[in-house]
């Protein structure tokens, strides 16, 4: 009889430890779910602040004339941080920009044509027949242009 009754307690004993040991498996969980939620609210609070300085900042620059703004910007290299997307929208609102654009692809057009080709568009021309290649798409650009 008493090797049943040392049973029943050590099995007791045991559910006991199970209950103990889930008791504090919950109270540490409870924990760390207390400390996520309070880290949230910390960065979400943290994140408003940064929203609503840069929210001031873009009403302070909006108040600024045109002028005051171009020499915030002086001596600031403002296109070395840009993106490539953003770039291009630059490029893209500015027509000395566009102009430089269509330039480029013109002479890279220009220079893939044989200096035959290049001195029949000029034809007419006195001098020409002197010019190297560079020469030669040079005065055409300059020509279009005018």
């Amino acid at each position: 009889m008493s090797k049943g009754l040392d049973r029943k307690i050590k099995n007791t004993d045991n559910i006991l430890s199970h209950f103990i040991l889930l008791g504090m498996l919950l109270v540490d969980a409870a924990i760390q779910v207390f400390l996520l939620i309070t880290n949230l609210r910390t960065k979400n609070k943290k994140q408003d602040k940064e929203e609503s300085k840069l929210q001031e900042t873009e009403n302070i620059l909006r108040e600024k004339s045109s002028k005051e703004l171009r020499e915030l910007l002086t001596e600031i290299d403002v296109i070395s941080s840009l993106n490539t997307d953003e770039l291009i929208q630059v490029i893209l609102n500015n027509s000395e920009a566009k102009n430089r654009l269509n330039t480029s692809e013109r002479r890279k057009e220009l220079m893939m044509m044989t200096n035959e080709e290049l001195k029949l568009k000029l034809k007419g021309v006195d001098g020409v027949s002197r010019l190297r290649k560079t020469e030669l798409v040079q005065y055409i650009l300059e020509e279009e242009k005018k």
